[in-house]
């Protein structure tokens, strides 16, 4: 039996959710500020971003206004974005991604770029510079390739959470990563197999899993680690948690 639309929206979902980069696919039409381009028709431009995702699962990205790609977004809003589940097979083509669309628009939240932050802890070291903004991707569908001649169109719905359930997440999440780091420390130190020095911690949190961070070759790196179900209420938080590390 093949997989209904249902698991296929969960499926898309993780691969989305796992990404810390994408395809950004862009609008951009040459102008007196390009006289280098060497055309002169619109064409599509794409290039690779950081990622995060606000407590809905709407992507995040924090773009400098000397990429071409912002200059793009922000004559045209409507964009596009690959999530490549692909990375590390022998034959990519057989392998899953997902293109969202939708339109992308400046956010000026910091509670939003914070998590985006903790989700890309790299991005620490120039996310307050005067040329960066945060930016939001309101997803409209997706085109989901689950391998070969498994294609189909995704309702957003699917893909982005329940806006009632992100904000009663992100209201508790400071109190709920403060007792979650805590109270399972030597649990995600074994879950994530590390050692110690590496000073893992559960950064971020939503009504879907945990975005951890931990040192890596004295860098840090951020893992995002799926509860089993998405919860449905905020209570329900600490006990998927548990599970998930247990």
């Amino acid at each position: 039996m093949g997989e209904t639309v249902v698991d296929l929206m969960e499926r898309g979902r993780r691969i989305i959710r796992s990404s810390s980069h994408a395809y950004l696919a862009s609008r951009f039409q040459p102008g007196p500020s390009d006289p280098d381009a060497g055309f002169e028709e619109t064409v599509p431009f794409s290039s690779l971003v950081a990622v995060g995702f606000d407590f809905d699962g709407s992507p995040l990205m924090l773009l400098s206004k000397l990429a071409l790609h912002r200059r793009n977004v922000e004559q045209t809003t409507a964009a596009s974005l690959l999530f490549d589940g692909t990375l590390g097979m022998a034959d990519r083509l057989a392998g899953p991604r997902v293109t969202v669309v939708g339109r992308v628009s400046i956010y000026d939240s910091e509670r939003a770029k914070q998590r985006f932050v903790a989700q890309n802890p790299s991005a620490e070291i120039y996310a307050d510079f005067a040329d960066f903004s945060l930016f939001r991707f309101s997803v409209a569908s997706a085109h989901f390739v689950a391998g070969f001649g498994a294609i189909r169109w995704l309702p957003a719905e699917g893909l982005v959470g329940n806006g009632d359930l992100a904000e009663s997440v992100a209201g508790a999440a400071p109190a709920l990563i403060e007792q979650a780091n805590e109270l399972h420390r030597s649990a995600l130190l074994d879950h994530l197999a590390l050692g110690a020095a590496a000073a893992p911690r559960i950064a971020a949190i939503d009504a879907t899993g945990v975005d951890v961070t931990y040192l890596h070759d004295d860098a840090p790196v951020s893992r995002y680690l799926p509860f089993a179900n998405t919860v449905s209420d905020v209570e329900q938080v600490d006990g998927a948690i548990t599970a998930l590390l247990s």
